[in-house]
């Protein structure tokens, strides 16, 4: 079921990556003793790439491509990505600052990153992507409830239970095999992500081509969750 929270999920992620760049900006002012301005705007230009990759929202199928990479391949090609992105959005900010404001005699000057601005830029990012990425693993309600210490003070509420086991998952594995299965079963799972988010409740568990959803009563009446998914089906 499609919700007016998915229509502004996009548009938000635009806006919140700015202001998460430029507050990233700031703080290294204050801890280099830099202008506040040069080094917002710097922010501004340099994190929302980097954190709209991490959503999915630009680049999706390279990202998608170098996370089934093996390990050490996915982490060198990540820190890759990020560096160019970073000196691209540096030179972005430069040219900004040179024409706008005066900053530097030349805009190829104002291009110009220190080490410690690039080591820094490259440390928040990887940060805020594990941050991100850390919150989509455990979900959005468990990962604040651990920001806010609620999870080890247990509560008590009314919560609506699915499960919602794949038809035909046997007589896919009997035909295509193990591996075939699995990335079968992950795909539908992967599809059925959003859905479940959009409607406020949370997949609790995978037991094998089983899910287990749960939404609290007090969100409202049970919503049906529709979920799509381009997979090879049985």
């Amino acid at each position: 079921m499609n919700t007016g929270r998915d229509r502004f999920r996009r548009p938000l992620q635009w806006l919140l990556a700015p202001i998460v760049g430029a507050v990233a900006g700031l703080a290294y002012a204050l801890m280099f003793d830099v202008e506040a301005l040069h080094s917002a705007v710097r922010g501004v230009f340099i994190g929302p790439p980097i954190l709209l990759y991490e959503r999915g929202v630009i680049l999706r199928r390279w990202r998608d491509i170098i996370r089934q990479a093996a390990t050490p391949v996915f982490v060198v090609t990540t820190i890759a990505t990020y560096v160019l992105m970073i000196l691209i959005g540096n030179a972005a900010a430069g040219t900004a600052l040179h024409h706008l404001i005066g900053y530097m005699s030349t805009a190829r000057e104002a291009m110009v990153m220190s080490e410690s601005g690039l080591l820094y830029s490259l440390g928040v990012s990887t940060l805020v992507a594990f941050v991100f990425r850390l919150r989509d693993l455990i979900g959005p309600s468990l990962f604040t409830s651990l920001l806010l210490g609620r999870y080890h003070r247990p509560i008590e509420e009314e919560r609506i239970f699915l499960f919602l086991d794949v038809n035909g998952s046997t007589h896919f594995a009997e035909r295509y095999g193990d591996l075939e299965t699995q990335a079968y079963l992950g795909q539908i799972f992967n599809a059925l992500a959003s859905p479940v988010r959009r409607s406020q409740g949370s997949i609790d568990d995978y037991i094998g081509d089983m899910a287990l959803i749960t939404r609290i009563v007090a969100c409202g009446t049970p919503r049906v969750f529709v979920a799509s998914s381009t997979s090879r089906r049985p």
